[in-house]
């Protein structure tokens, strides 16, 4: 009951922020989880071409993420949210209306464009308008908490509405988004009321930024990890949605679908559970703990047989508990390490992350392909990574807390 009251405390553009984000997700999960059976069954493409497609799109997303976050230090976020927005509307239009190839790529870029104009600027808001840390991150767990309330709600839709594999689904998504750009534009007048005292500091230009941030040595590794925990979670949309369809494609898209909604039900269960239990861990073991989840989920998809569908829910289940404790820290390890005056620069390198959900589809599409079961021991591997990187930037800020007392 005191987490309810904490939130309702929010500043009225945090919580006007999280109400647009829950609607455009809900929307967003009718029908992107299908997005890899779209392509296959539109342009009958194979794993590793959709892979590709997708690859592309998320690196269109890292180089623009970068700027836009730095972008708005210096112009504000409510322009930058805003024209995020607008991508969104066309790239989801194109989407929605294109029987062509090349115009569905081109859809994709431009969402690709929208992620990186909001995701960085929203956050870095979210850390303007909230000094406490304990406020920020109780902020990014309840975004990621209905962000996954929508990954719920929106396939159950879609399902039910029979829009789960429709393209036409994309124009609901394009709506929201108009909704997104109207409330920005209206209301969100905190944006530069929460800037104008700062307004007079030095603003970094994107080179002097990047030299900056190169010189980070603790942010810099917690990008890299970032950036290879987000190649794992790209097994949630592209990986087992393209193991299921190469092994039961004949169940599909009911398949996916259940497997959509278990992941988000349980994500959101668990969110609740572990706030309270994680809260004494430091944001760098929650992160270990839930990659060691990970890794028990490789090694037992690897070595068993998934025709049992619930055998794959229940390691969908654990998958899912490991999402849970993972990336909503990861936001918070970002905004903990960035400092105050370059904070939407050092969000916006943040999105150098999103580079993972670029070469996970590629990394699977092509092991997919030549040894299709052998892509989760590769993950394995990948995942026992991300524990080491971990505890290198628990010894480096080890060293600088010592150098500091002294």
């Amino acid at each position: 009951m005191n987490i309810l009251k904490e939130i309702f405390l929010f500043p009225k553009t945090i919580k006007l922020l999280l109400v647009s984000i829950f609607i455009t997700r809900t929307t967003y999960f009718m029908v992107w989880p299908f997005i890899t059976v779209i392509f296959h069954d539109s342009y009958n493409l194979d794993s590793l071409a959709i892979g590709s497609i997708m690859t592309a799109s998320s690196l269109i997303s890292v180089m623009a993420g970068f700027y836009a976050g730095n972008l708005s230090d210096k112009i504000g976020r409510k322009k930058i949210i805003s024209l995020g927005c607008i991508f969104a509307v066309l790239g989801y239009l194109a989407l929605a209306i294109s029987n062509q190839l090349y115009l569905s790529v081109i859809g994709l870029f431009l969402i690709g464009l929208a992620y990186s104009y909001t995701e960085a600027p929203c956050r870095a808001l979210m850390s303007d308008l909230l000094n406490d840390s304990t406020q920020r991150e109780l902020a990014f767990q309840t975004r990621y908490f209905i962000i996954n309330i929508g990954g719920a709600v929106g396939p159950l839709i879609g399902i039910t509405l029979g829009m789960s594999a429709h393209k036409s689904t994309f124009l609901i998504t394009a709506i929201t988004y108009i909704l997104f750009y109207l409330i920005v534009k209206l209301t969100f007048s905190e944006v530069m009321i929460a800037k104008s005292p700062k307004a007079e500091r030095k603003h970094l230009s994107i080179w002097k930024a990047i030299a900056t941030i190169k010189k980070d040595l603790i942010y810099c590794i917690a990008i890299i990890s970032g950036t290879i925990s987000y190649i794992i979670y790209s097994q949630i949309d592209f990986t087992i949605p393209q193991f299921i369809l190469i092994t039961q494609s004949h169940l599909a898209i009911k398949v996916i679908t259940t497997i959509f909604v278990v992941n988000s039900v349980t994500v959101i269960i668990s969110q609740l559970i572990l706030i309270k239990v994680l809260r004494n861990i430091s944001i760098e073991y929650r992160i270990i703990y839930g990659m060691v989840l990970f890794c028990v989920f490789q090694l037992f998809i690897y070595f068993s047989n998934v025709g049992n569908v619930l055998y794959l829910i229940l390691l969908i289940v654990i998958f899912s508990i490991a999402e849970a404790i993972i990336y909503p820290n990861l936001n918070i390890q970002m905004d903990r390490l960035a400092p105050e005056k370059h904070r939407g620069a050092y969000l916006g390198a943040s999105s150098l992350t999103i580079l993972g959900l670029s070469i996970g589809p590629i990394i699977s599409g092509f092991f997919l392909k030549e040894t299709t079961r052998g892509v989760f021991l590769v993950f394995f591997l990948i995942c026992l990574t991300v524990i080491y990187l971990q505890y290198v930037i628990i010894r480096n800020l080890k060293k600088e807390s010592q150098v500091s007392n002294e």
